[in-house]
């Protein structure tokens, strides 16, 4: 590290260290209305992230009901979950599962709140793999 790097460091932190003592001698009021204002901001960033790109609470839970739709209706099929992804225009969740020793995958369509809403696994699915051998 140079000389005129450790100067240029020296001079940010005493640069920084005033900023925080100004900050700190304001007034309570002030203080409050600042991080009132932080939170705000924070708070609509991730409010606007949710809208564009899903909940991550409402993500973890269409994975969950989709393992529990396949354990309940497909007892004893072993697969591989390929992506999760959220459409905002249709509010729903997209799985691609693909089942062990197949080549086509399927989808399972479920809403924000965890209920699937179309399930791909159809006999033209399940014929599908038969064909193509």
């Amino acid at each position: 590290m140079g000389k005129s790097t450790k100067k240029a460091t020296k001079k940010t932190a005493k640069k920084l260290d005033s900023m925080f003592q100004k900050f700190m001698k304001k007034s309570l009021g002030f203080k409050i209305a600042a991080i009132a204002v932080a939170v705000f901001i924070l708070a609509a960033a991730f409010w606007g992230s949710c809208e564009l790109l899903g909940s991550p609470v409402a993500k973890i839970r269409a994975v969950n009901a989709a393992k529990n739709y396949i354990k309940v209706n497909m007892p004893g099929m072993e697969y591989d979950r390929s992506f999760c992804k959220y459409d905002r225009e249709a509010d729903m969740y997209y799985i691609d599962i693909t089942p062990s020793g197949r080549k086509q995958s399927f989808r399972l369509e479920l809403t924000a709140e965890g209920r699937v809403a179309k399930d791909g696994y159809t006999l033209d699915y399940m014929l599908s793999d038969i064909y193509e051998r």
